[in-house]
């Protein structure tokens, strides 16, 4: 039975979590797809816990990636996304993440896509600072 499905559009990070997924899961309840956030494999209100990981400041489109997660999300779900905190105005490698203006734009589109709250945390781990965006439907 799978009970965990990975999703990315890169075969290169596909093949690396296929393999970690190997060493780590060999119950085999793991599925990984190739697609992107725009067009997710999954049925409608199918999911209750989807969480990106430091994905979103890669999203071509992020109204359309939020509409795309709100569709597969079963109610009273949970969706987490976790970006590197970045400092105001970044811009090459230090971009990849969210400002604190854009963890709050990104929970104010949940809301707007249906997802009945969206709030934003940010959190220490020891090795960086990371902001936390979950909406709930």
């Amino acid at each position: 039975m799978i009970c965990v499905t990975g999703v990315d559009p890169s075969e290169p990070m596909l093949r690396e979590a296929r393999l970690i997924t190997r060493l780590r899961r060999p119950a085999g309840d793991v599925e990984w797809v190739a697609a992107g956030v725009e067009e997710l494999p999954l049925p409608d209100a199918s999911v209750r816990v989807c969480w990106s990981l430091a994905s979103v400041h890669h999203w071509p489109d992020l109204e359309v990636g939020v509409a795309e997660v709100r569709r597969i999300m079963a109610p009273d779900g949970v969706f987490l996304a976790l970006e590197r905190r970045s400092p105001p105005g970044s811009t090459g490698a230090a971009g990849h993440g969210r400002t604190a203006d854009q963890a709050e734009l990104f929970a104010s589109m949940l809301t707007d896509h249906g997802f009945v709250s969206a709030e934003v945390s940010d959190h220490d781990t020891g090795r960086r600072e990371v902001v936390v965006v979950t909406g709930r439907t």
